[in-house]
């Protein structure tokens, strides 16, 4: 199990993988428009955890067909505070696809 000082703890708790930390939407924006022949959303959600500890998610995905296995997208995390007596890490961590996060979250918290 990932100790609760490693992001992924945290990840985990936000995709539902994981009941403890418990993680609670603070506040959550979502936007898209028009590039070329598709469309962006991009969504920006920020969660706080019980022990006080912060957290921004950041994700964007366009509609551009992919005949990728794991399409390309961008999602990435950043500690915005935590508690005084811990060091989450890392502090920040970015993906560009929902295969290699799912891979990065399965090793640590293994």
């Amino acid at each position: 199990m990932a100790h609760s000082d490693h992001l992924a703890a945290y990840v985990g708790a936000i995709l539902g993988a994981a009941s403890t930390p418990s993680a609670h939407v603070l506040r959550s924006t979502r936007e898209s428009w028009q590039e070329q022949d598709f469309t962006v959303t991009a969504e920006e959600t920020t969660y706080s955890f019980d022990d006080g500890t912060i957290i921004k998610c950041l994700a964007e995905q366009d509609s551009a067909p992919s005949d990728a296995l794991c399409a390309e997208c961008w999602i990435s995390y950043e500690v915005l505070a935590q508690p005084r007596d811990r060091t989450i890490s890392p502090g920040r961590i970015s993906f560009t696809n929902a295969c290699r996060q799912a891979h990065w979250l399965r090793y640590f918290s293994a």
